[in-house]
């Protein structure tokens, strides 16, 4: 669980000692809940505190995102626990993908009253698709925020950027009401993955400090996104977080 804009999120991360510093530095109401596995996968308990209590609270900020497992079936059980126990916080839950839109969707939307994303590959047919399928669920439009994919700089991002392109222009010049939803970028999925920010200092003596380029790498494509038609986009790093911040405040 983590709030919109904020390090926690639950994603493939690198470097377990900082991670873990910042977090329990800066956030030492989750130091209880956080839990690193060894394959570098951050995750917070829930619907539970570290004492097995019901959470009353969405910290650390809100609105907040509850983003699930891969695996689809379980999903959907997480989905519902957590839309629970939070029912009534205003939370956005990711995902809704095809296959299991009946149960994230249906759920999460209509029986908890919550937000949920719609989650699709680069492909503005199969974003329109999704939420036509969630609309068909009598999911109320205003309740989806799409997920329709992004790249880290370097790696593809100008087919994802040609995606919210297409998308963009159909909802505002055609007023294609199925695709007139937000659209949400977890860049910190894609840009935290890639070599320039995992490649340590030994590897790649000249690239610099690890840390800085991670940051760099998550800064660049989140400007990107921002600039082309994203309404808000999920970031990692403190600092990714602050110069963002100040770059909306800007634009705007």
């Amino acid at each position: 669980m983590h709030g919109i804009g904020t390090l926690l999120t639950g994603m493939k991360i690198t470097g377990r000692e900082f991670f873990t510093k910042k977090v329990t530095e800066q956030y030492p109401e989750n130091r209880e809940t956080l839990e690193i596995s060894p394959r570098f996968r951050g995750r917070l308990t829930m619907p539970t505190d570290e004492n097995g209590n019901k959470l009353d609270q969405a910290g650390p900020s809100v609105p907040v995102e509850i983003m699930g497992l891969g695996e689809v079936p379980v999903s959907g059980d997480i989905f519902n626990a957590v839309s629970d126990a939070l029912q009534g916080k205003n939370i956005l839950c990711l995902s809704a993908k095809q296959e299991n839109c009946k149960t994230v969707g249906a759920s999460v939307a209509l029986a908890y009253g919550q937000k949920v994303g719609a989650e699709t590959a680069d492909d503005i047919n199969l974003a329109k698709q999704l939420n036509i399928m969630l609309k068909g669920l009598n999911v109320n439009p205003e309740a989806v925020v799409m997920d329709i994919g992004t790249a880290a700089v370097g790696y593809g991002y100008e087919y994802a950027a040609s995606t919210m392109d297409r998308i963009r222009l159909a909802a505002l010049q055609q007023s294609d009401a199925d695709l007139q939803m937000p659209i949400l970028a977890a860049v910190c999925n894609d840009t935290w993955g890639v070599k320039e920010s995992t490649a340590s200092v030994e590897d790649e003596p000249a690239w610099g400090c690890q840390e800085e380029r991670a940051i760099s790498m998550e800064v660049a494509t989140a400007a990107a996104d921002l600039v082309g038609g994203a309404d808000a986009v999920v970031l990692r790093h403190p600092e990714s977080v602050a110069t963002i911040k100040k770059f909306i405040t800007e634009l705007v």
